[in-house]
């Protein structure tokens, strides 16, 4: 049976989300990094609070809440997460539709979230999936955090701004100007694209190696390499892994800092960057 998706309506139903939110991230329900109360007042204010249920209960949950740019209204998504149980079931797409009909409905076409961008399912998700973009990039945006998943890691975020009339939420629209993606199954990148970030090695385990990083002038394509799975590398290697999340901050925010947004991430690792003003 299909999991249905719908505001959650009571203070039953949100000790059962902050319980679900602490699960997924490996915390005790005291621990969680959001209450009851909360939620009720941010369900009360018209906040986006939904649950995906199915016949046993809760599976899902998703919390954004109305902020502002420069560009005008948005929603920010703050808190998406699956239960264990329900994972690889297509539930990230159907949540961020489910999200994306109801922001548009409410007048407003700009959807914001953050992400670590060393998580490479998650950039592929992001850019490949929903055709967003990464568009900021925060040094330990949380500060210190102490959740299962990044206890012991700096939290660094990308913020992925998604423009929700760009196209299907599950299929990627093609980004103004061709951003330069590596043939399936390489890992040396286009040569009209620069690279900033590479691995040492042709695998994954490879140590970081930060190429040249200055005079950016005049380039409209860049590349970083992400590692395949670095909350392994975190496990296993936890010095590695730091390198890594040194190398990246100084690639991505050296990136962004010059005028570049994230627009794709490939099967093999390069993560594609373009110039937000690139005319092509």
């Amino acid at each position: 049976m299909p999991v249905r998706f719908r505001h959650l309506r009571d203070h039953h139903e949100f000790d059962a989300a902050c319980a679900l939110v602490a699960d997924i991230w490996g915390l005790e329900r005291r621990d969680a990094p959001i209450n009851t109360e909360v939620l009720r007042a941010m369900e009360h204010s018209g906040s986006y609070i939904v649950g995906g249920f199915d016949p046993e209960g809760l599976v899902a949950i998703s919390i954004a809440f109305w902020g502002q740019d420069t560009d005008g209204l948005l929603l920010h998504s703050h808190i998406t997460g699956v239960a264990t149980r329900s994972a690889n079931q297509g539930l990230g797409v159907a949540i961020k539709r489910h999200q994306r009909e109801w922001t548009l409905a409410r007048g407003a076409t700009r959807i914001c979230w953050t992400f670590d961008p060393l998580i490479r399912r998650n950039a592929y998700f992001n850019f490949e999936r929903l055709g967003a973009r990464g568009i900021e990039y925060h040094e330990a945006f949380y500060g210190i955090m102490d959740d299962a998943i990044n206890r012991g890691e700096a939290s660094d975020r990308m913020v992925a701004r998604w423009d929700l009339e760009s196209g299907n939420p599950e299929r990627r629209p093609e980004p103004r100007g061709k951003p330069a993606r590596a043939p399936k199954g390489a890992l040396t990148p286009d040569l009209d694209s620069r690279v900033l970030l590479r691995s040492s090695t042709t695998n994954a385990a490879g140590a970081p190696i930060v190429e040249d990083l200055e005079n950016l002038v005049g380039e409209t394509r860049l590349r970083v390499f992400i590692p395949h799975d670095i909350e392994a590398m975190r496990q296993n290697d936890r010095q590695l892994a730091t390198q890594w999340r040194i190398a990246s901050r100084a690639a991505l925010g050296r990136a962004i800092q010059a005028g570049f947004v994230a627009v794709s991430m490939s099967a093999d690792g390069w993560l594609g960057l373009l110039r937000a003003n690139n005319p092509d």
